[in-house]
């Protein structure tokens, strides 16, 4: 076992949540450091008074990540991210089809580690591309999607085309609640969405958005419908 001076713990686990951007473990970076997952745990622990580290529970998992060292915490982010939407929207209006364009050169700079390993292995085995199986694939992708799922919740999924086409509603997006100035969020995730998806199954998939409803009225009745449409089918 490689021997690390107790000053030297810290750092080293900063180096390496640095380069997961997407966050590890505690027996990720354990292994990593050739420590025990008691030691790493102590010195997290030590971090995470500090600030200088952050968690998140991810299914089965804790994910542990670090925004020290100049690098934006994810609330300063986020609140950078509403400004630029807000912007977005008041100086381009009815400019949606570009702002998805957007949307999808996001992804080759920020790409989440989406397994769909296990949406295919289900859909092959049962032969079809159903309700089940395109609710396994949008839990893979909000399980990691912080920046664009931000609470956002899965409503309903309607099958429009068996094996192609479904219609999938999300409801409890805080930037779409109850406020038209962040509109452009919903062409940027869907914009996003397609292009990752795409990446992901090396097949053409197009994400568009059927309608985006806000109720200033009541917030919790505010919706986006989401068209999801694997062109060529998923199983040829």
């Amino acid at each position: 076992m490689e021997i690390i001076g107790n000053n030297n713990y810290e750092s080293k686990i900063l180096s390496i949540l640095r380069k997961q951007s997407h966050g590890s473990t505690i027996t990720e970076i354990a292994t990593e450091m050739k420590a025990s997952r008691n030691t790493i745990s102590k010195y997290i622990a030590k971090l995470e008074k500090k600030g200088r580290v952050e968690s998140k529970k991810v299914g089965v998992y804790r994910l542990y990540f670090t925004y020290g060292d100049g690098i934006m915490s994810k609330i300063t982010f986020i609140n950078f991210y509403k400004g630029l939407v807000c912007g977005l929207n008041l100086q381009f209006p009815n400019q949606e089809e570009k702002i998805k364009e957007i949307g999808k050169k996001i992804a080759d700079f920020y790409t989440l580690p989406v397994n769909i390993n296990n949406f295919l292995k289900y859909t092959k085995e049962k032969n079809e591309l159903s309700f089940q199986t395109i609710l396994l694939l949008l839990e893979e992708f909000n399980s990691f999607n912080e920046l664009f799922n931000e609470n956002g919740s899965l409503a309903g999924i309607e099958v429009l085309e068996p094996m192609k086409k479904f219609l999938v509603k999300f409801t409890n997006f805080s930037f779409l609640r109850d406020s038209t100035e962040f509109i452009y969020h919903g062409y940027l995730v869907v914009g996003y969405m397609e292009r990752l998806l795409t990446k992901k199954f090396k097949k053409s998939i197009k994400c568009d958005i059927k309608e985006i409803h806000i109720s200033e009225e009541n917030p919790q009745e505010s919706y986006v419908e989401v068209v999801l449409d694997f062109i060529d089918g998923l199983l040829n």
